[in-house]
Formats: C-alpha cells, structure tokens, sequence
C-alpha cells in the first residue's frame, strides 16, 4: 500500500485496527446482525475517508469502484435484515466481483492514480472481508475462514512495526492473480458450492495469499537486511 502524507499513515493504521477488532468480534459475537450492520458501516465510513483523503478523482474506473464499495454496503445490509443467505445478496456479490475486472481493465487503458489503485485495493480488501464473514456466519465454516480478511490486516500491522517497505512494482503481477483468485473462491463457494467440498477450495485461497503475504515479507526484509549492512 502506498500512502505519502502522515494523515494518510495514520488512516491505514486504523483501518488496520478496525478490520481486525471487528473479525474479533464477529468471532465472539457471531450475530448476523451484528456482524452485517457493522459491516455496511465500516465500509460506508472506510470507503468514504480513503476517497477524501486520497482526493480521489471521478474517473470512470474510480466511478466503477466507488459503486462496488457501495454494493457491498447495500449486500450486508440485505443479509442483516435478511438473516441469511439470498439470491439478491448472491447477485450483488457477484456484480462486485465482476465490476472490479472491468474497472481494472479500465485502468490498464487510461492512466490511473495512485490514489485510484489504492482505493481499487481496499474495495478487494471490503469484498473478502464480507465474503468471509458470509461463510463464517451462514455456512458453518470454521473460524479460520476469516484469515482470508485478516491476513492483509495482520501482514500491513507488521511492516508498519518493523518499518519495512513492499517494493510495490515488484510481484504486482502475482498479487493481482492471487487476490483475484481469492475474490473468486470466495464467490464461487458462497454461490455454488456444498459446505462438504468447499473447505478444498478454501485451503487452495488461504494458502495462495498466505505465499503472496509471504513472498513479500521475506522480500522486504531481506532489503532492509541489505540496506542496514550497506549503511
């Protein structure tokens, strides 16, 4: 993630914070309700304060995300009022899925900004976290679900404390593939898949972003190592 000025470090910092404490909640306190109200909230406020913060442009591609974002709030809206699973919620997780394809092929012909990418990413980051929640709550799936959210959380908190830094152009390609490979599984077991053959494809996700999470790490600290010998 790239941030330039202090106000923006301290947002992703809380962002951080919040995501985190909110899938401990949702562990403790596994109420639809609860959970999907929260949810909505979150990421009307988060969406909103990154957009102004980033001084986000209304580019068609940032138009396209900012309407996935909003699509996420009406779906945990409907599956807080709902209590379970619906085929509307269903749908509405799928436009999602498929709008961030178009507006990052939007992307890749017109000049995007930094701060389009970024809030591309935190929209990605809002899809998996009420995905997961989804299938915590309403399939029965076990808590370890909700790594998928928590992983970006966990990983971001820990280059912050150790200062380090992803060089972002390198394996951009990778984290693309994987996290849109993730956002898939997601989906795909929310709509289609019995809970019995769903852990699979949930192990496959989890262990591919926990490679990418990784990869970057071992990276950054290995430049780090280097730059602290060489001065």
């Amino acid at each position: 993630m790239v941030v330039s000025s202090p106000l923006n470090v301290v947002w992703s910092r809380i962002q951080n914070l919040i995501g985190l404490s909110l899938i401990l909640f949702f562990f403790t306190l596994p109420n639809p309700r609860f959970v999907f109200v929260s949810l909505a909230l979150w990421i009307f406020t988060s969406t909103v304060v990154t957009a102004l913060l980033q001084k986000t442009r209304f580019t068609l591609a940032n138009i396209i995300t900012l309407s996935r974002a909003f699509g996420l709030v009406t779906c945990s809206v409907i599956l807080a009022h709902n209590g379970y699973i619906s085929n509307l919620s269903v749908f509405i997780l799928g436009i999602c899925l498929m709008a961030d394809f178009f507006d990052g092929y939007l992307a890749r012909i017109f000049t995007t900004s930094s701060a389009g990418k970024l809030l591309d990413g935190e929209t990605d980051q809002q899809f998996v976290l009420v995905a997961a929640s989804t299938a915590f709550i309403f399939l029965d799936i076990s808590f370890w679900v909700l790594l998928f959210p928590s992983i970006k959380y966990i990983f971001e908190t820990c280059y912050d404390l150790f200062r380090l830094k992803v060089n972002e152009k390198e394996g951009k390609k990778r984290r693309k593939i994987i996290a849109a490979i993730v956002m898939i599984i997601l989906f795909i077991n929310l709509a289609f898949i019995e809970e019995e053959s769903s852990i699979f494809f949930y192990l496959i996700g989890l262990l591919a972003l926990s490679y990418s999470f990784l990869t970057d790490l071992i990276r950054a600290l290995k430049s780090q190592l280097k730059n602290n010998h060489v001065s």
